[in-house]
C-alpha cells in the first residue's frame, strides 16, 4: 500500500484512516489523497437473500443466491485544525450539485467525474497497514453537522461525519 502524497497524521491514536483522493475534485490541492483519522467506522451489513419452501408440510428456508447491502458508508473523524477535510467535502459536493442545489452543473459527467474510490484500512498499534478496503465509485451523500462544546478540563477534540453511497468493493490484505 502506497500512501505517498498523503497529509496524513500518523500521531493521533486512531487506528483507522480513510484515504481519499481529492486530486480529482481539487487539482490544485498539494497532496494526492486526503486522510480521515477516524474514531467510527462500521463495515456495511451484507444480506444473503433466501425464499423459503416446503418440504412435507414443513417451512426450510433455502439461499437464492443473491447478495446486498445498504451501499451507504459512515464516517466519523477528528476534524483538523484548518478544517481543510470539511472544505473537501463541501467542494466535492459542490461538484455534483450546483450551490443553490437546483440541479447537475453544466461541466458534471453523470458516469464518472464525481465518483471516488474510498480506502479504509485498519493499523496495528505500531501504524502498520493490516488491511485494506478500497470502495468504488463513491459519491457524497450527506456532510454532517458541527458542533463545539466548551470544555475547561481538556484540549477540545471537534469530531465530525460524512456519509458517502458506494457502487462495490474489494479487500486488499497486506
Amino acid at each position: 500500500m502506497s500512501i505517498q502524497g498523503t497529509n496524513l497524521n500518523l500521531a493521533t491514536t486512531v487506528r483507522w484512516i480513510a484515504l481519499i483522493p481529492w486530486q480529482y475534485i481539487d487539482t490544485n490541492y498539494k497532496s494526492i489523497n486526503t486522510a480521515f483519522n477516524l474514531t467510527s467506522f462500521s463495515l456495511p451489513e451484507v444480506t444473503l437473500g433466501s425464499n423459503e419452501i416446503s418440504n412435507f408440510g414443513y417451512p426450510i428456508e433455502f439461499p437464492n443466491y443473491t447478495i446486498t447491502t445498504n451501499k451507504i458508508l459512515t464516517f466519523e473523524y477528528v476534524l483538523s485544525t484548518d478544517f481543510h477535510q470539511y472544505q473537501m467535502l463541501w467542494n466535492w459536493a459542490s461538484n455534483i450539485v450546483v450551490k443553490d442545489g437546483s440541479g447537475a452543473p453544466a461541466h458534471i459527467n453523470e458516469n464518472s467525474s464525481f465518483r471516488l474510490p474510498i480506502r479504509f484500512i485498519a493499523l496495528t498499534e505500531f501504524k502498520k497497514p493490516i488491511f485494506e478496503i478500497l470502495y468504488k465509485d463513491c459519491w457524497i451523500k450527506e456532510i454532517g453537522n458541527i458542533s463545539w462544546d466548551y470544555q475547561d478540563d481538556a484540549a477540545p477534540v471537534i469530531k465530525h461525519s460524512f456519509t458517502c453511497a458506494y457502487a462495490n468493493f474489494d479487500f486488499i490484505t497486506h
